[in-house]
């Protein structure tokens, strides 16, 4: 499971890469990892993983959970088979024994979760759900706005 998890074999999805390309426009490249290289538990480069739920989390009308994502991904086959269903007692077991940096997709989505959380990006509600913060939301509108219709 290790060897698939540090698998190099990294693959470059083009509608993702555009959301990336959107966000770093839209001035929010702080929320993700550009030149990030660690292995990941997806077939995807992780800032693209991490712009598809920053987009979904921009767009959605409830609050989302890290599994919400995780099945969308599976539809795309995202995750690298093998280690895709790691339950994350089983993925913090080989953190602590095998390999400190493995983690399952379930726990590097929930991580970043976290993470903006942190940010101040999301907030979570209850059942570990999260929403995009209101000001983040108000910092989109108005990139957006002033991309469609620039100053003179």
């Amino acid at each position: 499971m290790v060897a698939i998890y540090r698998d190099p074999d990294i693959w470059n999805h083009k509608k993702a890469q555009k959301l990336v390309d959107d966000l770093v426009q839209l001035g929010l490249s702080e929320f993700l990892d550009l030149d990030d290289d660690r292995p990941s538990a997806f077939i995807v480069y992780r800032r693209q993983w991490q712009a598809a739920i920053f987009d979904r989390l921009s767009k959605a009308k409830f609050a989302l959970g890290a599994m919400a994502f995780i099945e969308s991904f599976s539809k795309g086959g995202w995750p690298k088979p093998g280690i895709a269903y790691t339950k994350s007692e089983h993925s913090r077991w080989i953190a602590a024994n095998v390999d400190e940096d493995f983690r399952s997709p379930y726990e590097e989505v929930f991580a970043y979760l976290r993470r903006l959380r942190r940010a101040g990006a999301v907030y979570e509600v209850p059942v570990k759900q999260f929403v995009l913060g209101h000001d983040i939301q108000v910092r989109i509108d108005a990139a957006i706005q002033k991309r469609s219709f620039p100053e003179r």
